[in-house]
């Protein structure tokens, strides 16, 4: 399962102490977990009739992730049926804040084609979703919507990230976190040939199993 958690650590590059006062203006300038239990994409190669397809994966109840049956799910898959594929009307992830301060931010995932450390603006995003999110008890776990189902519409762009591999960006802007600006963190994924051919270069360093993320 790939999942990602992001962690809006202290500004030195270390975890920040969630136990800390959150009245404490030194505590309250970063610390921001931001937590997201899948972010599985759905990927059919392309075929003669259809360039790639690409869409939002959705949690199966029925399918313990560790098969204890407790409450740990696998990502499921509805059938691939055209190009573009149906949004799928289930939610694509649960997700979930916790930060030391109250305020407000805006939080933005994108799925793009591309390689998370050579990251540019010239990268296609296969979706993009953004939200604002008010957080209004300093140290509380509090729970977002779920991210919502979606499907790829650039066809060159589902092709390149199917071939090559893509990455997942997080970005959060606000006054949560490190002060008023920007914070990116991106993780990549494993492109579709790393199935079959797990020991090539390019499935060295991708996500394709749990994965935390931390910044």
């Amino acid at each position: 399962m790939l999942c990602g958690v992001v962690l809006l650590a202290g500004c030195d590059g270390d975890p920040a102490d969630l136990s800390q006062d959150a009245s404490s203006a030194t505590a309250c300038e970063c610390a921001l977990t931001w937590e997201v239990d899948s972010v599985v994409p759905c990927i059919a190669p392309k075929s003669i009739s259809f360039p790639s397809i690409i869409f939002s994966s959705h949690a199966d109840e029925g399918k313990p992730s560790n098969g204890s049956g407790d409450e740990d799910t696998v990502p499921d898959c509805n059938a691939a049926v055209s190009f573009p594929q149906p949004v799928p009307p289930e939610p694509w992830s649960k997700q979930r804040i916790q930060a030391q301060c109250a305020g407000s931010a805006n939080l933005c995932v994108s799925l793009k084609s591309g390689k998370a450390k050579e990251a540019s603006d010239a990268d296609c995003s296969i979706m993009e979703h953004c939200f604002d999110a008010d957080y209004d008890v300093a140290g509380k776990v509090v729970e977002l919507d779920e991210l919502p189902g979606w499907a790829a519409t650039d066809a060159a762009c589902s092709n390149a990230f199917s071939e090559s591999g893509g990455y997942v960006e997080f970005r959060v802007e606000g006054d949560l976190g490190c002060e008023d600006r920007p914070r990116v963190r991106r993780v990549q994924i494993c492109p579709t040939k790393c199935g079959a051919d797990p020991e090539h270069s390019d499935c060295k360093n991708c996500g394709n199993a749990q994965l935390s993320a931390a910044f």
